[in-house]
């Protein structure tokens, strides 16, 4: 389910609800997709498959606060936030990937969703 939900929140990366039809943006429905995925990946989540103990995902995270904090030190509050919130579905899509996509079989899939999306 935490693998549907991840492939699903990519495709929606290209093909957003907002867009599609737009009365449905002040809903962030990929937000919620997006959640409900971490949620469900936090659970079934085990150490030894996936790969949250590798540098790339220590410095996900660096770049994300370098991000925020470039834009924050011109006094753009409001922008900040915006930027952490936007950068956040990236680094969240980032984790779920790695901790969804373990095997072959599963990055044929997930790869198989980037070419449809593509």
């Amino acid at each position: 389910m935490a693998f549907f939900l991840t492939l699903l929140s990519i495709a929606l990366c290209y093909f957003s609800p907002d867009e599609i039809v737009p009365t449905l943006a002040p809903y962030h429905i990929q937000q919620f997709i997006i959640g409900a995925a971490a949620l469900i990946s936090v659970f079934v989540f085990r150490i030894n498959r996936g790969g949250m103990n590798s540098t790339q995902s220590v410095l996900v995270v660096a770049f994300w606060f370098a991000v925020v904090m470039s834009v924050l030190s011109k006094g753009w509050l409001r922008s900040s936030l915006n930027f952490f919130l936007d950068f956040g579905v990236v680094v969240v899509l980032y984790f779920l990937v790695s901790l969804n996509a373990f095997s072959v079989s599963r990055i044929k899939v997930f790869c198989g969703v980037l070419s449809l999306c593509a």
